[in-house]
């Protein structure tokens, strides 16, 4: 599993509301204020929680290889992210990713990797950050919504958000009006494409969580896809995160 078949890009710019005034009456723009009401919601509704563990089936395929194996995911909420890939009953990788910094072992060929997000940056030519990968798995937009201009438009399903800035950096959100979480997320950011969609939801502790996740990423001519089908999702009272890099491991330098 490459941490590169990810494509999260980010930006943090709130933007609100505007309105004109003349003489004494206020005229509002419609859109602005149904913009305006979508992102209150959305964030009001956005899964609250403390700690998050699932267990996953994966499908991961790219050009010339196809691997299926189980994940196991603990979320500590803004603060922590631990995975463990299992093949046949296995562990064959773990990653923990903080705010500040993202741990990974390979234990097939003694993999690993210590360093900052900037480094995943310089290597796959993205913004890449916590957040991202965390609302990867709640079905939240990998960037805050409030933070450019979109034209939003109502559909039959909910919401569809397109973004109205220019390259390179464009995207496009359909988010259901039941549960104001996202069905389809399409990000281009100069030669990299990534398509997220979200078919289907569970509700967990009365937080709706995705329960399907498929992903597929274009990027330097190559296409990545991902299939994420949960199992089993819980928000236990507390959760340990092991992780330790082995001795001698071999360090991967970008």
């Amino acid at each position: 599993m490459k941490i590169k078949s990810i494509i999260p890009v980010f930006l943090i710019l709130l933007t609100g509301m505007m309105t004109s005034c003349r003489s004494k009456k206020t005229h509002h723009n419609p859109t602005l204020m149904m913009k305006e009401t979508f992102l209150k919601t959305y964030r009001d509704k956005a899964p609250s929680f403390q700690y998050l563990e699932g267990r996953a089936k994966v499908h991961y395929q790219d050009d010339g290889r196809s691997y299926r194996f189980n994940i196991k995911y603990r979320i500590e909420k803004d603060k922590k992210i631990w995975i463990q890939a299992n093949m046949l009953g296995f562990p064959v990788a773990k990653m923990l990713v903080t705010p500040g910094e993202v741990l990974f072992y390979e234990k097939i060929k003694g993999n690993c990797f210590r360093g900052a997000f900037e480094l995943l940056e310089q290597k796959t030519g993205v913004p890449f950050d916590f957040s991202s990968l965390q609302n990867l798995f709640l079905g939240l937009a990998m960037e805050d919504l409030g933070a450019r201009e979109y034209d939003i438009r109502t559909s039959a399903a909910g919401y569809e958000l397109t973004s109205t800035t220019g390259e390179p950096f464009h995207s496009k959100y359909s988010v259901s009006a039941e549960h104001y979480r996202l069905t389809r997320e399409k990000i281009t950011y100069r030669e990299h494409k990534m398509q997220l969609n979200y078919p289907k939801y569970t509700p967990v502790n009365g937080q709706m969580l995705p329960e399907e996740i498929f992903l597929d990423a274009f990027s330097e001519g190559k296409e990545v896809q991902v299939e994420i089908r949960n199992t089993r999702m819980d928000m236990p009272e507390h959760l340990r995160f092991p992780f330790h890099l082995p001795e001698g491991c071999n360090l991967l330098k970008f």
